[in-house]
């Protein structure tokens, strides 16, 4: 995924990595980094790009407002989060949104078609992960449902949960070698995809939820937890650990409250994916306070 600039600016250099960022613990050892430097920004890229997704993550430094295009000719699903700067402006498909500090968004991308995004003056840090045709099949028969209510692209949610936060965050600071290898990357994308869908779930049904009992919470955060992790295992007693009921009683509460079995929505294993069958969602785009 490259990011461009505006054709009014003029690049001045193209090198390796300026002492600025050099002397500072930012760079990603097993990340690839480049630094480029224009009229009106600085930019400093590190990427790591597997068969099934890529990781960008870019370090902007703005002398002023400026205006950039994100671009890929395999991205056909982007996973985007704005970990420092003040907010910006995106365009997808020709429909407007703004995105602030700490927010992410889910987006469906046409592959080789930018996405517009404007900056203003200041430091700017966010984090790309765009994913790749093999996650395709993931995403149609796991995450997709989660959105089935909503034909909305993309999906904003502002302000995301310190949780949701502290993974992102683990994709700037590996705690080694093993969490570069490409199978763990990749389980800590799919990690934050699942987060993101919890919030989102979580947050679509507030107001549904506050009609319901204490019992019932509980019970619709567990039938939450197995749609939005579907590469966990699920068992009756872990399920039951997590929402502090009875194996008995989860298994008669979550029966009467959406008529099937836990374990016959439980799914049993996670198969590859193909991002071309999923539906293509309008350009709208869902915000989440």
């Amino acid at each position: 995924m490259e990011l461009i600039p505006e054709s009014t600016q003029q690049e001045i250099l193209s090198a390796s990595i300026s002492k600025e960022w050099a002397n500072k613990s930012a760079l990603i050892n097993g990340f690839k980094s480049s630094i480029k430097q224009y009229s009106s920004f600085n930019l400093l890229c590190q990427y790591f790009i597997s068969p099934h997704f890529d990781i960008y993550i870019y370090q902007l430094q703005n002398k002023d407002a400026v205006r950039v295009f994100l671009q890929s000719n395999t991205c056909k699903w982007l996973l985007f989060y704005l970990a420092k700067g003040q907010n910006g402006q995106f365009e997808i498909e020709d429909h407007q949104f703004g995105i602030s500090e700490k927010s992410s968004f889910f987006a469906k991308t046409s592959p080789g078609k930018s996405m517009k995004l404007d900056l203003g003056l200041g430091g700017y840090l966010f984090i790309c992960c765009n994913l790749k045709m093999p996650l395709a099949s993931t995403l149609q028969n796991y995450y997709t449902p989660v959105f089935k209510n909503f034909d909305l692209n993309p999906i904003l949610l502002k302000h995301i949960s310190i949780e949701n936060q502290i993974e992102w965050e683990k994709l700037l600071h590996p705690d080694g070698p093993i969490d570069l290898l490409a199978s763990t990357l990749n389980s800590k994308v799919q990690i934050i995809l699942a987060n993101f869908c919890t919030c989102y779930k979580e947050r679509t049904y507030i107001d549904l939820k506050a009609e319901m009992n204490p019992s019932e919470k509980k019970v619709f955060k567990i039938k939450t937890y197995i749609d939005c992790y579907p590469f966990k295992r699920h068992s009756l007693e872990s399920l039951s650990n997590l929402c502090s009921l009875t194996k008995s009683k989860l298994r008669l509460l979550f029966k009467r409250q959406f008529g099937k079995s836990v374990l016959d929505i439980t799914p049993q294993s996670l198969p590859l994916i193909s991002l071309d069958s999923l539906p293509a969602f309008h350009s709208k785009v869902y915000h989440l306070e």
